[in-house]
């Protein structure tokens, strides 16, 4: 279903899809060619739990749900959400050190995703057990940076064998709290390396993630999602990473569309989907945001 009065079937240009698979490839420029300027802040904009359609490029809806225990239901409606599994907490599977056994889950949520139309996941959550008081510490495998890792690497690896993407969350240092808006974390940089990016460089690396969720929290005094050095210079140039990058829970408050796209946020998770409020007349924000769809697409 390309929107609500349209329907086809697609038919893959399997030749294109191939040469696309090069992210420098020149295609990719005739491909965003093709999508006006709505087309892209729609992209952009409408992805609370949801891909938004985009005809000109035959890019068809298709939906994301939270996890990281299976598929949740929250704002989908998806009609075989009944047939989805309930796996265990990921502070109970990290008690297994088992990364065959994560890698096997993957490929299963995988598979549940190739039948109810979902093709991405909120998952895994690869913060950190800072303290026995976080109220998330259910989402997340562990204290330690490394089986943290290893195992976030595991399920996205079967996912993604499976034709499902992750958004590894929460990027990035957000420990503490229950969705901790207006946080800001103080660390100095060897610590923010070795211990709390340490899980998202493992799983980016390893893994090959190519899908992230920012975070609530500000990294200093700057919004994760807005951090140019956290979500390009880090992540993007550093570790190699190719994909796209979500909000959390999108809150316009704080969570700035230009500053997101500017730094290496792509998309922004609102259930109100809402189209994203970008000054395409603005050649530097303009050219953000092509980045920013075809690192969607």
């Amino acid at each position: 279903e390309l929107s609500g009065e349209v329907e086809a079937n697609l038919k893959y240009n399997d030749e294109l899809l191939q040469k696309l698979s090069d992210y420098k490839a020149d295609e990719w420029d005739d491909l965003l060619d093709q999508m006006t300027e709505q087309d892209i802040k729609d992209l952009l904009g409408k992805a609370g739990y949801v891909i938004w359609p985009v005809e000109s490029v035959g890019l068809p809806r298709s939906e994301t749900h939270d996890g990281p225990a299976g598929f949740n239901l929250i704002y989908n409606a998806a009609d075989a959400s009944a047939e989805w599994s309930a796996f265990p907490t990921e502070a109970t599977i990290g008690c297994s050190w088992n990364k065959r056994l994560v890698y096997n889950m993957g490929r299963a949520i995988g598979a549940e995703g190739k039948v109810t139309n979902s093709i991405g996941w909120n998952a895994p959550g690869i913060n950190l057990h800072r303290s026995p008081y976080n109220s998330r510490n259910y989402e997340y495998y562990s204290e330690d940076p490394i089986l943290s890792g290893y195992l976030g690497a595991e399920v996205i690896r079967g996912a993604k064998n499976n034709g499902l993407w992750c958004y590894m969350k929460h990027w990035a240092a957000s420990e503490a709290g229950d969705n901790p808006q207006n946080w800001n974390t103080w660390l100095n940089e060897q610590t923010l390396r070795e211990i709390y990016l340490k899980p998202f460089e493992i799983s980016t690396k390893r893994g090959g993630a190519n899908a992230i969720m920012s975070a609530f929290n500000r990294l200093g005094c700057v919004w994760t999602g807005g951090n140019w050095a956290l979500s390009t210079q880090i992540l993007r140039n550093e570790w190699g990473f190719k994909g796209v990058m979500v909000t959390d829970y999108f809150i316009g408050s704080y969570m700035d569309y230009t500053q997101a796209i500017t730094a290496g946020n792509d998309t922004f998770l609102d259930p109100n989907l809402r189209s994203a409020d970008i000054d395409m007349t603005n050649p530097i924000y303009a050219d953000r945001a092509r980045t920013a769809a075809k690192n969607m697409l």
